[in-house]
């Protein structure tokens, strides 16, 4: 039970981070759209979009934390992946050969299309009408 909540806690806070970096871009585009000023609040670096991304970015964190049914959700979610059986080596490279071979097939195959609806455009657009 610990180790699945230290888990949680490491994905809460990256996911944090990442809805800060989201809404601190998201809301300095729409200051700079508005033509609103971004009033700094301790340096230049530290604005007022900022202030407001990262309210919402830790705060969601924080709230998703402290909540019984999202915390509880998010190790049973952990617990659920432990048990998945995930695939070898050897498995994930076959596998990844068979889609490589397959794309360079599909790739050849759609070029030779390509080139041959190419080549019959280029020969109807050519022809001259015909009396």
């Amino acid at each position: 039970m610990q180790s699945q909540r230290r888990f949680v806690a490491i994905g809460l806070i990256l996911a944090s981070i990442l809805v800060f970096m989201v809404f601190g871009r998201g809301f300095e585009w729409f200051w700079n759209y508005m033509s609103w000023e971004d009033f700094p609040i301790i340096t230049r670096q530290f604005s007022l979009t900022t202030l407001l991304a990262s309210v919402i970015g830790f705060g969601s964190g924080i709230f998703c934390w402290f909540n019984k049914k999202i915390n509880g959700l998010l190790c049973e979610v952990v617990e659920e992946v432990r048990k998945v059986v995930w695939p070898s080596r050897e498995e994930t490279v076959a596998a990844t050969i068979v889609v490589l071979v397959a794309i360079f097939i599909f790739g050849a195959y759609l070029g030779a299309l390509d080139a041959i609806f190419t080549w019959l455009t280029s020969l109807l657009m050519s022809t001259k009408g015909v009396a």
